[in-house]
């Protein structure tokens, strides 16, 4: 009777230390589990996170392209007029002293003297860009759309600032505080055309002056210098948009 008692104790304690190793087993696998599931739903996290970062990226270039389209047009614009209004400030220091310009033309050259084309960039995907500031900060990418955001901002902050808008500000200071002011006190009265500053015979008075030379030769640097600046930006805009157009049809590709 004793034996069977200890055959039965000792079958009791065999079972109970199955039963321990078996849940010990158990929780290590439900561990396991719960530690992948956590994972993958981080790496999902991260793979959603990375894709929505991308899209926006794709969508900024694309808002950047427009913008860039749209400065490329109005700089085309300007640097036609400024080649023009250099033309007139050529013409009116070479031009032969026993000799008259056209009428017409005189009144346009002394236009352009007192002329000047202010620039303003679009705004709108710069603006865009400047609320997400996370979204270029792969220093490390030198082809992608990282690559392409930070020309762009590079163009934005330092071609558009310092070649373009900087140099319009000097030629518009020098129109409005000096040659504007020139004229209006040396040229004699004569009733100017529609929409124009003064007519051009006034012309002939005040290139007597050797002021007056001094200030068309002034603001011919000024404009030779926007349209060299103007040429500049043109082309480096150029470049910028047709590689951010290849990369943006790259992408449509892989879709």
């Amino acid at each position: 009777m004793k034996s069977k008692l200890l055959n039965q104790n000792h079958k009791l304690r065999s079972m109970s230390r199955r039963s321990f190793t078996r849940s010990k087993s158990s929780y290590f696998a439900e561990f396991l589990v719960i530690i992948a599931g956590i994972m993958v739903s981080f790496l999902l996290n991260e793979w959603r996170e990375t894709s929505n970062t991308k899209e926006k990226k794709l969508v900024l270039l694309t808002e950047l392209h427009e913008d860039l389209k749209a400065d490329s047009l109005f700089l085309s614009i300007s640097h036609k007029f400024y080649k023009e209004m250099l033309r007139g400030h050529d013409s009116m220091l070479t031009f032969p002293k026993k000799k008259k310009f056209h009428p017409d033309s005189i009144t346009k050259y002394l236009d352009y003297l007192v002329s000047y084309a202010p620039f303003e960039p679009s705004e709108q995907a710069y603006i865009n860009l400047n609320n997400n500031p996370d979204l270029f900060n792969d220093v490390a990418d030198t082809a992608g759309a990282d690559f392409l955001i930070r020309k762009y901002q590079f163009i934005r902050s330092k071609l558009y600032k310092n070649a373009v808008m900087e140099w319009v500000e000097i030629d518009k200071n020098f129109v409005l505080n000096t040659t504007l002011p020139y004229l209006e006190k040396n040229a004699p009265f004569v009733p100017a055309p529609n929409f124009k500053s003064f007519d051009g015979s006034v012309y002939y008075e005040v290139a007597k002056d050797d002021h007056f030379k001094n200030i068309v030769k002034s603001g011919k640097l000024y404009k030779g210098a926007l349209v060299q600046n103007y040429n500049l930006a043109i082309s480096q805009i150029t470049v910028l948009k047709a590689e951010i157009k290849a990369f943006l049809d790259q992408e449509v590709k892989k879709k």
